[in-house]
């Protein structure tokens, strides 16, 4: 796995400031990643205190997420959930936190119609059986994860099965893949009429389109995709003045308030409370245990 000539590269993530938990990401391969973005292993090096949290961002992404090992007041038990998540408005309680081990491939905004099928829209701010989307497919991948012993197992199963249903379908970018990446790129401001001119169509076919491939109205997800930069930019400084006039905000009120909003704690908590800028970067949130030294 950790070889050159591995078909999935080991990205490091540092561990300090870590709270339990030991991300590691690998990458899909290269004629994939215009779809999938990263298949993430999380486990849990103890039990986290009954303050703890793990969240996820905002963002117009979706996941395929395999969880084992059910905590409970009696101990760990063998217990498996093979699910999938939307696009999500706002920062969410995931179920990471209550099993053992988890396998997740992020799928890239744009890309979930082509992995999932019409049921997109419907995803938006849910967490369902991957079951309900899939079928037996669903349930086939599912015993190939339980038996399933290393992050190379559980990869290969998810990653087959995936490309597989890639391959079946049209294998071109979709036009929100896209016009997500142009909108996550610019930090959230560009204009949609100006994106679609460039692509080709018209905003009205973008929306909708966007609307049915992502979840997410392109309006939200320019919204969070601002979020995101600053997010990016916590920890470097605290001028959030700075920070609301580069992020694309009228002031730093409309900053302070989208923050809370979507973020659910003002820019300044949120990243204090945040036990890795690492797992931010796949979107995850591990919050510093409250009262706990880091």
């Amino acid at each position: 796995m950790h070889s050159k000539q591995a078909e999935y590269t080991f990205a490091e993530v540092r561990r300090e400031n870590t709270h339990c938990v030991v991300p590691r990401v690998y990458l899909p391969p290269l004629r994939f990643q215009p779809y999938l973005d990263a298949y993430v292993v999380t486990e849990l090096t103890s039990t986290p205190a009954s303050s703890g949290r793990a969240r996820r961002m905002p963002e117009g992404a979706s996941y395929i997420s395999f969880l084992r090992g059910r905590k409970s007041a009696s101990g760990v038990s063998d217990d498996a959930v093979l699910v999938v998540g939307g696009a999500q408005e706002h920062v969410h309680d995931i179920p990471v936190w209550d099993y053992q081990f988890q396998c997740a491939l992020r799928i890239k905004p744009g890309a979930a119609a082509l992995i999932l099928g019409p049921t997109v829209p419907l995803l938006t701010n849910a967490i369902v059986p991957l079951r309900d989307v899939w079928g037996e497919r669903a349930d086939c991948l599912f015993e190939q994860l339980v038996a399933a012993r290393s992050d190379a197992d559980h990869i290969r199963a998810i990653s087959s099965a995936v490309e597989d249903v890639i391959c079946e379908r049209a294998f071109s970018a979709p036009l929100s893949v896209r016009l997500a990446n142009a909108v996550r790129c610019a930090g959230g401001n560009v204009r949609i009429s100006q994106l679609a001119k460039d692509l080709g169509t018209t905003v009205r076919t973008l929306e909708r389109r966007f609307k049915e491939e992502v979840g997410l109205t392109p309006k939200r997800y320019q919204r969070i995709s601002r979020l995101a930069k600053v997010v990016g930019m916590l920890g470097d400084t605290e001028d959030w003045a700075r920070i609301a006039a580069e992020c694309g905000f009228y002031d730093q009120s409309h900053l302070i308030d989208d923050c809370q909003e979507v973020l659910g704690d003002s820019p300044e908590r949120f990243s204090r409370n945040v036990a890795s800028k690492e797992a931010l970067r796949i979107g995850l949130v591990f919050e510093r245990n409250r009262g706990a030294q880091f």
